[in-house]
């Protein structure tokens, strides 16, 4: 099975830079090819083949210098995203979804480079990226199986690495053992052999299975977020009893749809 796991780099200003001319000669790469295949299909009514441009990579250095300062195989997963684009509006077509035709990438809309084999190894409190450096990264947790990809992200002004590894699917034990579990308020939950698992132990379990998605969890702090109107941001005073927001402006929802409303919108702010 695969799981992906993320952690924020901390470049310095010359990696920041290194991170960006990689990114800003695979959009181009992407863009070209893109329309190499566009070009392709009018003239011939054929389009290229993935095979066909990841062959035309060491000829391209030749008369583009600048693609020599990006790691071989990181090119070649540029030909990769364009090949799965097409495939994908392939699949659509068959399918009778809204198609979507593969576009020309700006550069808000690409933000991100793959090390699909090599070129990448984790030093300690460091991650060596050919032609990047040896930027620093705050390794939380150890990633466990085989690393197949290292993507480095760029989103909202900070840096991430994400791994996708290969781990081994290891079935539990069969067991007879029977609990019961109680859900409370002052705790997640207490099980009839005596284990209490606090509010705390729930984040963490979230926060690990985001980050081995490539996902982010974000903790804000709560206050007046069930007061508070998420619509139009008055506060709406009520007790516990009362569990449908109203208020003056219009708007009406369930207490605890309105408070998580509410929370989502500082998560937003606090990344962005």
């Amino acid at each position: 099975m695969q799981r992906t796991y993320k952690f924020r780099l901390y470049p310095t200003k010359e990696e920041q830079e290194n991170i960006h001319f990689a990114l800003e000669r695979c959009r181009f790469l992407y863009n070209r090819l893109l329309a190499e295949r566009i070009d392709a299909y009018k003239q011939t009514g054929q389009s290229l083949t993935y095979y066909e441009q990841k062959a035309t990579l060491p000829e391209r250095k030749k008369y583009i210098p600048e693609l020599k300062n990006v790691h071989s195989q990181v090119h070649q997963n540029v030909v990769e995203r364009l090949d799965k684009a097409y495939q994908a509006f392939f699949r659509r077509v068959k399918t009778g979804e809204k198609a979507g035709f593969p576009r020309f990438k700006p550069e808000s809309r690409y933000n991100s480079i793959t090390y699909p084999q090599s070129g990448f190894t984790i030093e300690g409190k460091h991650l060596r990226l050919s032609k990047i450096g040896d930027v620093r990264i705050r390794l939380h947790r150890q990633p466990q199986g085989n690393i197949k990809t290292c993507t480095i992200m760029v989103k909202n002004g900070n840096y991430y690495a994400c791994f996708s590894c290969e781990v081994e699917n290891v079935p539990l034990p069969a067991s007879e053992k029977q609990i019961g579990i109680d859900l409370g308020i002052l705790r997640l939950a207490v099980t009839s052999d005596g284990e209490r698992i606090g509010w705390n132990g729930l984040v963490q379990f979230v926060t690990y299975k985001a980050e081995s998605a490539g996902r982010q969890v974000v903790q804000v702090n709560p206050y007046r977020t069930s007061q508070r109107c998420s619509n139009c941001g008055e506060i709406v005073k009520k007790s516990l009893a009362v569990r449908v927001h109203q208020c003056s402006c219009g708007y009406d929802a369930d207490r605890d749809e309105n408070a998580a409303t509410n929370i989502l919108k500082l998560a937003l702010q606090d990344i962005s």
